[in-house]
């Protein structure tokens, strides 16, 4: 991993922002609506590589994916993992919408921020590993066709999981985040 004693290496982490293109085809795939996979794939073959590569030029140092394949940065794992379903019936609270009102006057949270959440309702398991091998793929020819040094693929915690998508299967939120933990090793 790059060092430096001389400066802060800069990073981010979270979504960056995705093409319209692509973000009427992750809504469409949310809806259950339908949609064509081999434009899905070929949209955010070609996001990342638009992504990392506007990283690269922006001297970012430790560069992501910027998460375009996923609708957000924890339910994403819904389509990956079984065990969830349902709506949580708990509405989503932004904090800073709520701590800055007058910028919340001004902007709209995405569709996909603000999607259904479903819940852990059934023992936790793997449903969709291969999605975790396309997106090193889409990430690995992005890398490759750019000047980055250093890189890595955000994956959500289990915290973030844990607190988005409420437990309503396991015994105790400590069972649940030991589940979430066998499961989501294969993603870390």
């Amino acid at each position: 991993m790059k060092r430096s004693t001389k400066r802060i290496l800069t990073t981010h982490t979270g979504s960056l922002p995705r093409p319209p293109e692509l973000v009427a085809l992750l809504e469409a795939k949310e809806d259950g609506r339908s949609y064509s996979r081999k434009d899905f794939d070929e949209t955010v073959r070609a996001a990342v590589a638009d992504i990392v590569g506007l990283q690269v030029e922006a001297g970012i140092d430790i560069i992501s994916d910027g998460e375009q394949s996923k609708p957000s940065f924890a339910t994403y794992v819904k389509d990956r993992l079984s065990g969830f379903d349902g709506v949580n019936p708990e509405p989503r609270v932004f904090g800073d919408r709520v701590a800055f009102p007058e910028w919340n006057a001004t902007t709209t949270p995405s569709k996909l921020m603000t999607a259904a959440r479903p819940m852990c309702t059934n023992e936790l398991g793997w449903k969709d590993r291969e999605a975790v091998a396309t997106d090193i793929e889409n990430f690995r020819a992005a890398l490759g066709d750019n000047a980055a040094e250093d890189a890595f693929l955000p994956s959500a915690s289990l915290g973030i999981i844990a607190e988005i998508m409420l437990n309503r299967h396991y015994p105790s939120e400590e069972a649940y985040l030991y589940a979430l933990a066998d499961v989501m090793k294969v993603e870390y």
